[in-house]
């Protein structure tokens, strides 16, 4: 697994602790195990937020999706996991050639997007 991020604290804490709790383990079961077991971490510079625009664009627009679905609406958790994967599969489905195609997702209430 590949966990791009910034060079927050809590970030750089979370694979420092995974790495520590993955080596207690492997010597519990008797292993040696270097590394994090495929986790790789990539770090952006410190300081430079502007590295992350990518991911941090996608952030965007699905929060933007969710927002415009849901709206005010109180949702269990399979509600909201069956509307983040439509939002997914909206957005991982977008044409690469510029070109605007439609896409409806029913609100909460039956009512169209």
């Amino acid at each position: 697994a590949h966990i791009y991020c910034d060079n927050g604290t809590n970030f750089v804490g979370a694979s420092n602790l995974l790495q520590a709790e993955i080596q207690t383990v492997m010597e519990e079961v008797g292993k040696k195990q270097e590394g994090t077991l495929g986790i790789k971490w990539h770090f952006i510079p410190a300081a430079t937020p502007h590295h992350g625009g990518l991911w941090e664009a996608g952030v965007k627009s699905v929060k933007h999706h969710l927002r415009r679905v849901i709206g005010e609406a109180n949702l269990t958790y399979e509600e909201l996991t069956t509307h983040i994967y439509q939002i997914e599969a909206c957005l991982n489905s977008r044409r690469w050639d510029g070109k605007v195609r439609v896409v409806t997702i029913r609100k909460q209430e039956g009512k169209s997007s």
